[in-house]
């Protein structure tokens, strides 16, 4: 959640993690990227990547 509000990432997040080395396994999919640091950090850079490739950042300040 951002400032009280759901943020729903989209992309293929999930795709990009595992290409960059963070466990996509089961059950937990790309939400095991939020379970260490490194993954989180991966996730964050994966989210402005996004960004400043053009995505649309619905409201994400």
């Amino acid at each position: 959640m951002m400032n009280g509000e759901l943020l729903l990432l989209d992309g293929a997040t999930g795709t990009e993690l595992n290409r960059r080395g963070v466990d996509t396994g089961l059950p937990l999919w790309s939400a095991n990227a939020l379970t260490t640091d490194t993954g989180l950090n991966v996730l964050r850079q994966i989210q402005l990547d996004y960004l400043n490739a053009g995505a649309d950042e619905c409201g994400w300040a």
